[in-house]
């Protein structure tokens, strides 16, 4: 028996089969022909993809998949992840109306404070805020900006689902993908005020699963297209996020898990939903009754990647040989920021010298900066954090960074088998059959390495760390106690 996840994200579509005690026996990776499909004469910001493009680079990866092994019907069941946030619509036949708008795309963005003004205590029973990442303030958007599509959708699908959709022929999404379209986790239902103060028709929007729910069988189209036995099943998936703490075997209380790829999540494992007042983090439900508490963050290994050029390997063996750099960086990408605050015209900071080669390691060592920022913000809402990291995501594979960030966090480091959030997909394929998904992803999950602090580097990142806290206070007016690095 084995399960096959896919990850389909920003720049391409990744899957895994998975046995049932973790061994992938078979992987596959596609990218897109266009990343972003916005006419550049629409305007700044504006970020667009074909959710056929998805479709296309999901057979290639599977087909490819299916061609490693010796029996594609042991194949049981299959799900898959997706970008939070992105949003498509389709019409009556399930054909899509246009690109989708991802979850980076910034024109609905005034649509987020609205939502606080036409709908007045929402935000306070949900226990987060609405960003300009979230897929609510893209639907009021199509609803007021562009109502001929709008007129003409049936349903309003995210990138996970769509996809679901082209395999089962359910329209569904699961809790996880809900939330950010305004979904009360808690009640298991779509607010009223989506209709009644939004404008909102609730008919254009899914039924709402838990992850890793079995949903049907894959369609017979679909299987023949893509090799796989009709007998298939296919089960709920989630965000790209969620899947990636599971791909970690994050799934007891105080297991802290950080995603750094792109961008950089960080999030924790509570017994009890744990709620932001300033409304910048998000709860998730997990298996077992308990709540993923964090969020994502701006920072990430997008500017680290652009300055290696590919050279990676060069590049981490002379970093390694300057660090602690000296330098206080928050090097965000771009304006804005989400997680740990909110503030949509924060800019990047730099104080120190970045000559002589530093300015590589100083962007790891800000990046750091920022995951123990992260999680210091846990630790003040009142999330009980347990002794290590998890870590997952691209920028795992650099030994270098992984030894930065734990000198920083003064914490070990995890890093699982697998870093692709395909794995974790897995992992939801397979909990129908293993018992749910928390015995899921602990049967399914292995740790390949463990990065200690160097204790020749954590008493002067200790100094450093909170000379950069009292610099993020002084340039973005946050507030933050010292905190204190180490095990608990």
């Amino acid at each position: 028996m084995l399960f096959l996840g896919i990850d389909a994200g920003t720049q391409g579509v990744r899957a895994a089969v998975v046995s049932p005690q973790g061994e992938t026996v078979a992987e596959s990776a596609y990218a897109y022909p266009v990343l972003n499909l916005a006419a550049p004469g629409q305007g700044p910001n504006r970020y667009e993809q074909s959710p056929r493009d998805w479709w296309e680079a999901l057979c290639q990866v599977v087909r490819d998949c299916v061609k490693k092994l010796l029996r594609p019907e042991e194949i049981a069941a299959v799900s898959l992840c997706g970008t939070s946030g992105t949003i498509n619509h389709q019409d009556r036949e399930g054909n899509p109306l246009g690109n989708a708008i991802l979850y980076n795309d910034l024109r609905s963005a005034g649509k987020a404070g609205e939502i606080r003004e036409r709908a007045p205590g929402l935000e306070d029973r949900l226990g987060y805020r609405m960003g300009a990442s979230f897929s609510l303030p893209r639907m009021i958007w199509y609803r007021e900006e562009a109502t001929e599509v709008w007129d003409r959708c049936r349903i309003l699908l995210h990138q996970a689902d769509y996809l679901l959709w082209k395999l089962s022929g359910e329209w569904v999404t699961d809790n996880t993908n809900a939330l950010k379209a305004g979904y009360d986790v808690l009640a298991g239902e779509w607010p009223r005020e989506l209709e009644d103060c939004l404008g909102l028709d609730r008919r254009k929007l899914p039924q709402v699963v838990s992850p890793g729910e079995i949903i049907g069988r894959i369609l017979p189209q679909a299987a023949a297209e893509l090799g796989l036995s009709p007998d298939t099943q296919i089960a709920a998936g989630a965000t790209d996020a969620y899947a990636a703490v599971l791909t970690a075997g994050a799934v007891s209380p105080g297991d802290s898990v950080s995603v750094l790829g792109t961008t950089l999540v960080c999030k924790v494992v509570a017994e009890n939903r744990v709620l932001d007042p300033s409304g910048v983090g998000y709860p998730y439900r997990m298996p077992e009754g308990r709540w993923l508490i964090g969020g994502a963050t701006n920072l990430g290994g997008r500017c680290v990647g652009e300055v290696a050029g590919g050279d990676y390997k060069g590049m981490d063996a002379e970093a390694e040989r300057l660090i602690p750099t000296g330098v206080r960086c928050y090097p965000l990408y771009g304006k804005g920021e989400r997680f740990p605050f909110s503030d949509p015209e924060a800019e990047p900071f730099f104080r120190g010298n970045l000559f002589g080669g530093r300015l590589y390691p100083a962007l790891m060592e800000g990046v750091a900066y920022g995951e123990r920022l992260c999680y210091q913000r846990l630790e003040e809402l009142g999330c009980a954090l347990g002794p290590e990291v998890r870590a997952t995501g691209g920028a795992s594979r650099s030994r270098v960074w992984l030894k930065i960030r734990a000198s920083i966090l003064n914490k070990p480091i995890l890093v699982p088998q697998a870093l692709t959030s395909a794995v974790g997909c897995a992992m939801l394929a397979a909990a129908g059959e293993l018992g749910g998904l928390g015995k899921a992803a602990r049967a399914m999950s292995r740790t390949r390495l463990t990065v200690l602090p160097d204790p020749a580097l954590t008493g002067p990142y200790e100094e450093l760390y909170q000379r950069f806290r009292e610099e993020c206070q002084a340039e973005y007016g946050i507030v933050t106690s010292p905190g204190k690095g180490g095990s608990k």
